[in-house]
């Protein structure tokens, strides 16, 4: 059974998608795409224990053609048929990294899956600066962690998102989902406490304490 994260992210990915997962680990995410209806699916790792998990998980898919399992960095020896790219459990700016060594192969995607587990800012503000249009956004928790899910494309005519839009998501801060509300309040309770351990008032956090509660509040 997949974990609620992952789940989020299979429900971006359609049947016809022809989906890479970079960095795909036990491999659960394409077996799960596999039994939704894809017809194709690439599984990258760049370190042979994962990648012989990930083969143990699908052995059977790989045997009828339907995975193609590569031991390659990022977008590098991506299958030139994969339409869907899935890049998820690892930090923002390693995700921005990823796709700029191959910046001219995630332009041709039709559509790059993106979960950050931190440095969320970093990444939304790279693909704004690179012409990425984020086309949806999704926020889950799970076991007390809060996970952001962010679909995007690239648009040369897409416009820039604001600073707002890059600490909050410009798709998740329209629909202000409870899990939104509930994740930024809970960053409000951790702001408070630092006040209350700290008598000197810093200026970033005390903006960024009242840029929150506006949001929430709003």
């Amino acid at each position: 059974m997949l974990s609620v994260r992952l789940n989020s992210i299979l429900n971006f990915i359609d049947q016809q998608d022809r989906v890479a997962d970079i960095g795909t680990d036990h491999g659960y995410l394409l077996d799960a795409c596999i039994n939704k209806g894809i017809t194709f699916g690439q599984g990258i790792e760049n370190k042979k224990g994962p990648y012989d998990r990930a083969l143990l998980t699908l052995n059977k898919h790989v045997l009828n053609g339907k995975i193609k399992l590569s031991l390659s960095d990022g977008l590098d020896d991506l299958d030139s048929s994969i339409d869907t790219v899935v890049i998820a459990g690892m930090g923002g700016e390693l995700i921005s990294q990823i796709i700029e060594a191959n910046k001219e192969k995630a332009k041709k995607i039709k559509k790059l899956i993106l979960e950050p587990n931190i440095r969320i800012y970093e990444l939304r503000n790279y693909l704004s600066e690179n012409s990425f249009e984020i086309i949806n956004e999704d926020i889950v928790e799970e076991n007390g962690k809060f996970y952001e899910i962010i679909v995007v494309k690239y648009n040369e005519y897409c416009d820039k998102i604001s600073e707002k839009e890059k600490i909050f998501g410009p798709i998740l801060l329209k629909n202000k989902s409870n899990i939104f509300i509930n994740k930024w309040k809970y960053r409000i309770n951790q702001i408070n406490n630092i006040f209350e351990k700290n008598d000197k008032i810093v200026d970033d956090l005390l903006n960024q304490l009242n840029m929150i509660k506006e949001v929430v509040n709003d």
